[in-house]
């Protein structure tokens, strides 16, 4: 009985720093911000995917836009590229603690080959 009390505080014991660690670099990622690339529109998000602050460069409107929906399709891309950037961030930072909630990302696969250029779908095996 006593191996199986052991047994428990240990596990208790390694559940209590997992978390300990955990709530760190959850406060730690949620201090950090993250932007989205160059641009007219640019967001900037917490570590939690919050959104802190949002610019418009002048060109982005006015009279030189093509249309006033444009506006929106940027600021919309721009906060979705800055979540991510977040995202990526957190499953990096996060994948060595809790690998199960965080798999190893997968190795980019090569390019397709080129097909045939002579390559007919119609073709039926005779010439």
């Amino acid at each position: 009985m006593d191996a199986r009390i052991e047994e428990l505080e240990r596990i208790r014991h390694d559940v209590d720093a997992k978390l300990a660690e955990v709530e760190e670099l959850t406060a730690e990622l949620a201090r950090r911000r993250f932007e989205s690339g160059a641009g007219s529109v640019r967001a900037t998000v917490d570590g939690q995917g919050g959104l802190v602050d949002l610019r418009i460069d002048d060109d982005a409107v006015g009279p030189r836009v093509a249309h006033p929906g444009q506006l929106g399709e940027q600021i919309v891309a721009a906060v979705a590229s800055a979540r991510q950037a977040a995202a990526e961030e957190n499953a990096r930072r996060f994948q060595p603690v809790m690998p199960g909630m965080f798999p190893e990302p997968e190795p980019e696969r090569a390019p397709a080959a080129e097909e045939d250029d002579d390559w007919d779908p119609f073709y039926q095996g005779e010439d």
